[in-house]
């Protein structure tokens, strides 16, 4: 049977707030290391809880993106520690699906080289080119519009979403994983999370490129 998955949220940025956070880069980058150093111990300590149980920890770091943080600032405050909490649940075991919102192209080398196992991408990131520059070395995930798509579309907007995410990133090496590009609002309709069910259905596997066309005909 295979095993659940269990977000995993680093929480540095809500120890002390973002606005806050942020000017102590400049101000005292020892408290913000400080933080994260507390943050990294709790994390551990939710994913050996989560490992306990049977499942499998994935990370969502949505305070690492570059809409929010420079790559340097991500850098220094953010990947040391994102790093060891990779260690930590790969030493048991498990590997790791991290997903990181906004825009991530600038840090994407540096979140391979921690070691994920699979890199979830929000729907602002191009798919293609992230499936043509680190779909070699990590499996992609992603990235159906969550608001306009999947909240506020309809069951055919979804279908249509779902085969042009296939469309960019079928053939990537390490593979694809449809997947919404961030967390669902809590209102999404029912009968979209379940177009896109259906929708994976009907494209089927293995992956036929001209039935894919064929389908948004």
């Amino acid at each position: 049977m295979q095993e659940g998955l269990s977000a995993l949220l680093p929480m540095r940025f809500f120890l002390l707030g973002i606005e806050k956070m942020s000017k102590l880069f400049f101000t005292n980058p020892d408290v913000v290391h400080r933080a994260c150093e507390v943050s990294l111990e709790t994390c551990i300590r939710y994913a050996q809880a989560i490992i306990d149980v049977g499942l499998t920890p994935t990370i969502s770091e949505p305070m690492s993106s570059c809409t929010v943080v420079s790559p340097k600032h991500f850098r220094e405050f953010g990947a040391p520690y994102l790093q060891k909490l990779v260690q930590y649940i790969t030493s048991k075991g498990k590997s790791v699906t991290m997903h990181i919102c906004g825009k991530t192209e600038k840090i994407w080398e540096d979140i391979v080289a921690m070691g994920v196992a699979g890199f979830s991408v929000d729907n602002v990131v191009n798919l293609q080119k992230c499936k043509e520059q680190i779909g070699d070395r990590v499996k992609i995930l992603g990235h159906v519009d969550p608001s306009a798509v999947m909240y506020a579309g309809t069951p055919a907007d979804v279908r249509e979403a779902v085969i042009k995410c296939v469309q960019q990133a079928w053939d990537s090496p390490k593979g694809y994983v449809i997947m919404s590009g961030c967390s669902l609002p809590v209102e999404t309709p029912l009968r979209n999370i379940e177009a896109m069910m259906d929708a994976a259905r009907e494209i089927g596997y293995p992956i036929e490129p001209e039935k894919l066309d064929k389908m948004l005909r």
